[in-house]
């Protein structure tokens, strides 16, 4: 077998810590870290022992660290506060007539309005500019920012590698730093905990080229941008970068507690068991499977008109794969309303498997997506094929899955060459950490 791929890290680099009385005389604690970033801790006003988001401390300061600047806010619709109320309605009511632009990335939440004017009180009427982003068009320029002092970036992100939310934040950061606009983050939790790593790691991914991370980083976005400027892994001229860090966030916390309805910008993921499974099954997109598109169960079922799903089930259990189970389903893709594009096997009856997770903590995405792929294949050598050789190689970051997918080779060994591989990564890793687990 030919070499694994191996990615080398950037020497460590040490992150001075600078303790500041601001904000109208509470403590906050801000960290420099190296490419003028800064950490600002925020001390809760109110609401003390409960889970505080960026935007919610940046709300109960009274939006004191602006400075009364203009702004451009770039959210998604799972950027509410804890009350449930998007950021673009915060800022309307309680930052008058001080925003300028306002950038949507993925699907629209319905009570997310965009078109409403702001009023100052000097009655220069300001009518923030609309831009809407999604994986196809994820591009910042002077128009969509409208002369803005400062882009504020509230993205909820989906724990992935993959995700148009970093890939945003890259685009974000290069841009700002090419414009000399600031930039603030304000963070939010990883829904899917921000404790484990899984790999592969790969700086090829199609939506984070250049990031030597691996599939699940293991870190709030906060974290990653951190990250991404600590170790100069983009090329950025001096800028000005805020991350507002969350109150009573620990690490294992997996999903929302202080919520009690699910919200996420991808309209996909409609679910708790959706957003994790969708780090194993998001390399089915690769494939001629069938992942639940056109139907209730996305990235929770995997099936084909040719697979046998309850000869799948018993196979994929006798993997013994932890914290998971496989059930026998028949479902048909439909039409998505205004999609231009038909997902796979539309109208036809799909036998396969629903995924059921049994155990969040002893789950294993990616290793589990690896047995269902490698086993359809070894199934059915002359129905299953790549429908994308190069975006595969890319997400696994070496042609080494797909190859041993195709010759029937140790593709467990594979995933623990990857678990291995990820040592460097992980006390790079600890040096950008701003939570406890």
């Amino acid at each position: 077998m030919s070499h694994y791929w191996h990615k080398n890290f950037r020497q460590i680099k040490q992150i001075n810590l600078l303790l500041l009385l601001l904000l109208n005389g509470s403590l906050a604690n801000a960290t420099d870290i190296p490419g003028s970033a800064r950490v600002i801790e925020l001390k809760p006003l109110t609401d003390t022992t409960a889970v505080l988001t960026g935007l919610d401390l940046l709300v109960q300061h009274n939006f004191a660290p602006l400075k009364g600047k203009q702004v451009a806010l770039l959210a998604n619709s799972g950027s509410l506060d804890r009350t449930g109320k998007h950021i673009f309605d915060l800022f309307r009511e309680k930052y008058t007539g001080q925003v300028c632009a306002q950038i949507m990335a993925g699907t629209m939440h319905a009570a997310v309005t965009l078109t409403s004017d702001s009023e100052p009180s000097d009655g220069k009427k300001i009518v923030p500019a609309t831009t809407f982003l999604d994986t196809t068009n994820y591009r910042l320029s002077t128009v969509s920012l409208n002369k803005a002092e400062l882009l504020i970036i509230d993205l909820q992100d989906n724990g992935w590698r993959e995700s148009l939310s970093i890939a945003i934040l890259v685009e974000a950061l290069q841009y700002c730093a090419q414009a000399k606009i600031e930039l603030m983050l304000l963070d939010r939790p990883n829904p899917l905990g921000a404790v484990k790593v899984e790999g592969p790691l790969s700086a090829e991914g199609p939506l984070t080229l250049g990031l030597p991370l691996p599939a699940r980083p293991g870190l709030t976005l906060g974290e990653v941008v951190l990250l991404i400027v600590g170790e100069n892994w983009l090329p950025l001229s001096s800028f000005s970068l805020q991350v507002i860090k969350m109150a009573n966030y620990r690490r294992a916390m997996d999903l929302y507690p202080w919520q009690s309805k699910w919200h996420h910008p991808d309209e996909r993921l409609t679910s708790r068991d959706a957003c994790y499974l969708y780090g194993a099954l998001q390399l089915l997109e690769t494939t001629n499977l069938s992942y639940g598109e056109g139907t209730d169960l996305f990235y929770q079922v995997v099936g084909a008109p040719w697979l046998n799903g309850q000869q799948l089930a018993e196979l994929l259990r006798g993997q013994k794969l932890a914290g998971v189970d496989f059930y026998p389903i028949e479902f048909v893709p439909q039409r998505i309303l205004g999609s231009t594009t038909l997902p796979r096997y539309v109208g036809e009856t799909c036998s396969g498997v629903q995924i059921r997770i049994l155990d969040w903590q002893a789950y294993e995405p990616i290793k589990t997506g690896d047995a269902i792929i490698y086993l359809i294949a070894q199934l059915y050598p002359h129905r299953f094929r790549w429908t994308n050789p190069a975006r595969i190689d890319a997400v696994s970051g070496s042609t080494e899955f797909r190859t041993i997918v195709n010759i029937g080779g140790d593709w467990q060994g594979l995933y623990a060459y990857w678990q291995a591989q990820l040592s460097d990564y992980q006390k790079l890793r600890l040096h950008y950490l701003l939570y406890e687990d």
